[in-house]
Formats: C-alpha cells, sequence, structure tokens
C-alpha cells in the first residue's frame, strides 16, 4: 500500500556540499534541487500518511491506523538517530492504537520504551523538536500506563499514575494532563470513592455557604451558589429542602414534572457529594413514582442512575441504564451526553470490549471539568 520511500533520495543528499559556480557544479546543484524536490515530495507523503494514522485512531479504525504509524515510523529510521527523542512520540502513537485494542502489556511497553528515550538522551544530543517536546512526551507515556493499569482493573496504580500527570500552560500539555487526571477520576469512581474522584476534577472553592431558603425560588439560587464553589455537601442539603418544596399545594398542577426535573438535578449533584447510594434511590424515585414521566426527563434519569451504579461497582446495571439513555435522548445536554459516552466507554474497557470503546467518539473537552447540571 505505501510504495514510496525517502531513503533513496536521503542518501542521495548526504554529504553534498555546495562548490564554486562552474559548469560541473552547476550541474551538481541542478540535480541537487532535484533530489531536494524528491525529498520535499517524500516527506509530503510521510506526513499525509500520518495524518492518514491519525484520523483512522480517531475513528476507531484500529487496524489500518496501526499500520500506517509502522509505515511513517520505517520510513523516518533514515532521518533520525535509534536515540533520537522524536522517537518518543512515534512509540506513544502505537502505544496509543494498542491500548485502545486492549493489546495493554504491547502498549506499556512502548510506553516504558518511550520514557527510556526521554531520559536516556545522550548528552549534546540537540533534537530538531522544540525543548518541551519530551514533557509532552512523558506526559502521553504517564497516561498510557494509566490507561493500561485501569484496563487490567489496577485502580491504584492507575489513581497514582494518573494523578501525577505533569501539568503545563500549553494547550496541548493540559489536554495530555487532563487524560491521566481522567482516568484517575474513573479509577476512584470504579472504587466507590466518588467523593475523592470530584474533588480531584472540581476542588471546593472557598465562598461563604448560603443560607437556607425558604421559597423555592430561594433553594434553587442557594443550589446555585454552593455549585458555583463545588459544594456537593451543601447543595445536597438544599436540593432535599427543594424536594420537600415542590409538594407544597402550589404546587400541585405541575409537581411531577418539577419534581422529576429537581431529581434528576438532584441525584448527579449528591452522587458528586460520594453517596452513589442516595443518588440511585431519587433516579428511581423519578423513573418509578406516580403517573407518567416526561418523555424528555427519562433518559436524563436513566443517566443519574447509571452514573449512580458505575460508583456502586455494578458495571453491567450501569451499562444498560448508560445504553438505554444514549439511545432515548433527545434533549439531553451537552455536557450529560459527554458524560454519559466517557462513563460507558470506561465501561466496556473494563469489560475487556475494547473495539466498541474505541469507536465510541466523545468531544474532547472533559465533562467533569464542567459545572454540575443546573436548572
Amino acid at each position: 500500500m505505501f510504495r514510496l520511500s525517502i531513503r533513496p533520495a536521503l542518501l542521495a543528499l548526504t554529504g553534498l556540499t555546495l562548490c564554486a559556480a562552474d559548469p560541473a557544479t552547476a550541474q551538481r546543484q541542478g540535480q541537487q534541487s532535484r533530489e531536494a524536490a524528491q525529498y520535499r515530495k517524500a516527506m509530503d507523503a510521510v506526513f499525509a500518511v500520518l495524518d492518514e494514522a491519525r484520523a483512522a485512531f480517531g475513528k476507531g479504525e484500529l487496524g489500518p491506523a496501526l499500520d500506517k504509524f509502522l509505515w511513517v515510523e520505517e520510513q523516518l529510521t533514515a532521518i533520525y538517530s535509534p536515540r533520537h527523542t522524536i522517537w518518543a512520540a512515534f512509540y506513544l502513537n502505537r502505544a496509543e492504537v494498542l491500548l485502545a485494542g486492549g493489546r495493554t502489556a504491547d502498549a506499556s511497553r512502548l510506553a516504558n520504551m518511550a520514557i527510556a528515550q526521554i531520559k536516556n538522551r545522550q548528552a549534546g544530543e540537540t533534537p530538531s523538536v522544540p525543548a518541551d517536546n519530551d514533557a509532552i512526551q512523558f506526559c502521553r507515556a504517564q497516561a498510557v500506563l494509566a490507561g493500561a493499569a485501569f484496563a487490567q482493573r489496577r485502580f491504584d496504580e492507575a489513581i497514582a499514575i494518573g494523578k501525577a500527570a505533569p501539568g503545563s500552560s500549553g494547550p496541548y500539555e493540559r489536554n495530555c494532563a487532563a487524560d491521566g487526571v481522567s482516568i484517575a477520576y474513573f479509577a476512584l469512581r470504579a472504587q466507590g470513592r466518588g467523593a475523592e474522584a470530584q474533588r480531584l476534577v472540581q476542588p471546593l472553592q472557598p465562598y461563604t455557604p448560603p443560607g437556607q431558603g425558604r421559597t423555592l425560588e430561594e433553594i434553587l439560587k442557594a443550589i446555585d451558589t454552593a455549585l458555583d464553589a463545588n459544594d456537593f455537601d451543601t447543595a445536597r442539603l438544599h436540593y432535599w429542602a427543594a424536594l420537600k418544596a415542590v409538594e407544597q399545594p402550589n404546587f400541585a398542577t405541575v409537581r411531577r414534572t418539577v419534581r422529576d426535573t429537581i431529581l434528576a438535578q438532584a441525584a448527579e449533584v449528591i452522587r458528586r457529594s460520594g453517596r452513589a447510594t442516595e443518588a440511585e434511590m431519587l433516579a428511581d424515585e423519578g423513573l418509578g413514582g406516580p403517573g407518567a414521566i416526561s418523555v424528555s426527563l427519562r433518559p436524563p434519569l436513566l443517566m443519574r442512575r447509571g452514573f449512580a451504579r458505575y460508583d456502586l461497582g455494578r458495571f453491567d446495571e450501569a451499562e444498560r441504564d448508560l445504553r438505554q439513555a444514549l439511545a432515548d435522548c433527545r434533549q439531553c445536554s451537552n455536557l450529560d451526553l459527554m458524560l454519559a459516552t466517557g462513563t460507558l466507554r470506561m465501561i466496556l474497557i473494563l469489560k475487556g470490549a475494547f473495539p466498541e470503546a474505541a469507536r465510541l467518539q466523545i468531544p474532547k473537552e472533559g465533562p467533569d471539568r464542567e459545572r454540575a447540571p443546573r436548572r
């Protein structure tokens, strides 16, 4: 499939120097120009295949992606020495594909090779890449190792590696660090440590806790204030007050819709406070309460119950809820869709269904770095 090689062009360019402008030199320079053009054409082909490999990986086409990454590596061996740190990036290209395919041991081996390549760089060698490239590749390697540990249910190891993800000011480095933190987040939740998981991605902010409102409007404002500071414990108390408030006679005609809306929001906030059993109970109440549930509210309630069941380690039940919610959802928020799809992917990984997990499309933004569901 990939027959074009850059080796002849590179070998022809090796050792050529410019001399005085005589006919022989002009002829050599013409030859150089032709060889340089051939080289550029070959390199364009290499980077085109590299782009194809990344696109295939993004779509979950793991076999084609791996073949293309390997071909690119073969072509580049004529340019870079085996000790050059550029190879760390290419090892990790393959490692990420192998991890997505469930080959965790092979992925970990390549990630460790990348780390060794970075650490053992020869003194005095100057890479033809930015100086911070080593940090980026190290971060990618850590994310691969954390992902492999998670897939093998070595949750403590996944948490330790994910939490240690290096941070940086650049957008690529931030995204890479977020990958490691996301794995630690899901590993914590899988162990039933929901509150700790949420503090990892949404730490409590300093603020003045609101007083208890008397009307539903005042209570909902207090909830907003608590959620702005990621204070899920306080928000939980206000949600219980809101559920009590909607039992008042003035809500009689709209009680089911209002109550189910609050139940869906409360279940997620209460789960984030680390009380998954309580969150599941609230979601069950909304799904099984008297009267007909709103078509638009059923998927969010199923999601909340699926999230709670994931935190309780009941992955099969969580998977059923999340699949049904995603199939039925027509008016769910983008945040809900991201978190539901992300949670389902992690369940599939834990169950060994790697090909399906790889095909799931999840937006790049981390769902749990957003605020909790609001009114």
